[in-house]
């Protein structure tokens, strides 16, 4: 891989000694030769080991202020003014040092999804990049806010970053100035949710040579569905999405409860016509059996019913006769006590049985502690600076630390 090119920066040599030498940062200095060794400048190096560092030992805030005071022994003032040269000014390339770290990560543990996590990240102001008043309907209403899209590797020790893409609104892309302030490619502008997940996915299989894994994520807010699915399953791909129950399908048959284990594949499609994923569970409520899940669905606690059914998804023109569409799964995830509406699920999976299938929506539930964690403890949050490399800067440090942390032990 060709060396990341930088431009010249400060040459302030920051402390090799850690201000606080917790057994987090054991180790950082050989993590940082294998994922940040093509950075062309050492100094530039030097900073992301610092960086690294500061983001696993500093406790609250993860300021550029903090990672300074406790990785730096002398100087302080200096190594904050190169720390913010670092993330906001350098002009390092994050692709190529995101592919090492998906190399790294992939080579060390068993990839068993690419999970897909809309991320929100609350500011004030205006001049974050990519910032705008937003309703978010996981928590019924309007915030200020940055919308990142990040690409997880699901595996033994937890659900790791490898990519981000930042989501702009209406209002940046017709402001030409904002995007120039904000140091934005004009190749980033205008991408939808849906554009930004095939691109992420196809990164994945086509530079970085990650073992192909199903596309797990969350549609259940996201209008564009069949766009997502149809290119996720371009080439053989597999996905496993979540939905809403009001996504129109095709060619629905009787609805059949499923047992762990049982055959998917063992139902006869009856056409019906267009119908939404609602009525199509809905339409035959058979009392199938109850299966404990445990912990691999921990948002629904509990046993619950599994209902499976084999649809169709409607041609590009909205047709809904489905002649041009293959089989895919539907899974309804029903709380035994009915009192709430079913996580709906649809997949192009249909070769294996339930068992096979159904703990991706397990991985999916466990992906939102690892989210948990990376705002809570990494500093997902803390970014400080309001430029577009800026903020590519940070993300890609923040993911190289949590897998460091998780892969530590291997």
């Amino acid at each position: 891989m060709d060396e990341i090119q930088g431009a010249e920066m400060s040459t302030y040599a920051p402390d090799r000694a850690v201000g606080y030498p917790t057994p987090a940062v054991k180790g950082v200095d050989e993590f940082t030769k294998e994922i940040f060794g093509k950075l062309l400048r050492a100094d530039q190096r030097r900073w992301a080991e610092v960086y690294l560092k500061g983001l696993l030992s500093v406790r609250g805030k993860k300021s550029v202020r903090n990672i300074a005071r406790c990785v730096c022994q002398s100087d302080q003032s200096a190594a904050t003014q190169s720390i913010q040269q670092f993330i906001n000014q350098s002009p390092w390339d994050w692709t190529p040092v995101r592919g090492l770290l998906a190399r790294y990560i992939s080579e060390r543990s068993q990839v068993k999804a690419w999970v897909v996590k809309n991320v929100i990240i609350p500011k004030r102001g205006r001049h974050s990049v990519g910032v705008a008043k937003r309703f978010i309907p996981e928590i019924g209403r309007t915030i200020n806010c940055q919308v990142g899209i990040g690409m997880f590797l699901a595996t033994e020790v937890g659900t790791l970053p490898v990519d981000w893409r930042l989501l702009m609104s209406d209002a940046w892309l017709q402001d030409s100035e904002r995007q120039k302030r904000a140091r934005i490619p004009s190749d980033e502008t205008g991408k939808t949710v849906w554009q930004h997940i095939v691109d992420m996915a196809g990164t994945l299989s086509e530079r970085w040579d990650v073992p192909p894994a199903p596309v797990l994520t969350d549609l259940y807010t996201t209008s564009d569905v069949l766009p997502i699915v149809r290119n996720l399953a371009h080439d053989g791909g597999e996905f496993f999405v979540e939905v809403n129950g009001s996504m129109k399908v095709v060619d629905t048959p009787h609805l059949t409860p499923v047992r762990p284990g049982g055959d998917i594949n063992k139902v006869s499609v009856a056409s019906t016509g267009g119908t939404t994923v609602r009525d199509c569970v809905r339409r035959e409520m058979f009392r199938g059996p109850s299966v404990t899940m445990g912990k691999r669905t921990p948002t629904l606690p509990g046993s619950h019913q599994i209902l499976s059914t084999l649809v169709r998804l409607p041609t590009g023109g909205g047709d809904f006769r489905g002649r041009a569409s293959q089989l895919h799964r539907l899974f309804a995830l029903w709380p035994s006590d009915r009192e709430h509406e079913p996580q709906y699920w649809i997949t192009n999976i249909t070769q294996y049985k339930t068992d096979k299938i159904l703990p991706l929506a397990g991985i999916s539930a466990e992906s939102r502690s690892h989210l948990r964690a990376l705002q809570s403890d990494f500093g997902l949050q803390d970014f400080e600076g309001r430029s577009f490399p800026g903020w590519h800067h940070h993300m890609t440090l923040i993911s190289a630390a949590y897998a460091y942390d998780r892969l530590k032990g291997l």
